[in-house]
């Protein structure tokens, strides 16, 4: 885990399933740090897992986590090298795509030049 100056987390994990509970503890630690409320980090727990799911069966390398808190929002992007038989539209992550259309401000996943992505921005819900 590497921490930027401007307070952003940036983690690299190997492309295993198990490595979603690592993932989705520093993404709770930091939108804690941003007066998420329990509702809201029990939503990102279930993002967090869904999408390093879809990553690790879209993937075949390692899965780069970027947290950035800032504001009471948190910025994530999610990264893994493609391994191209598996794409975001198919039926098995359906589960996945209707997560991350409920939990996130805004979303957008993909794949482009060997590279599978995830990039959202969750906002705590004021008090």
């Amino acid at each position: 885990m590497e921490p930027i100056g401007d307070g952003s987390v940036v983690l690299v994990l190997p492309p295993d399933v198990r490595n979603a509970r690592v993932a989705r503890a520093v993404a709770v630690a930091c939108a804690s740090l941003e007066s998420f409320d329990v509702d809201d980090l029990v939503d990102l727990r279930l993002l967090m897992d869904e999408v390093f799911h879809a990553v690790t069966a879209l993937s075949d390398g390692p899965v780069t986590l970027s947290i950035r808190p800032i504001d009471g929002t948190i910025g994530l992007e999610v990264r893994a090298a493609s391994h191209g038989p598996m794409h975001w539209t198919d039926p098995e992550l359906e589960l996945a795509r209707r997560i991350i259309s409920s939990t996130c401000a805004t979303a957008a996943f993909g794949e482009a030049e060997g590279v599978v992505w995830f990039e959202a921005q969750l906002q705590a819900m004021p008090v």
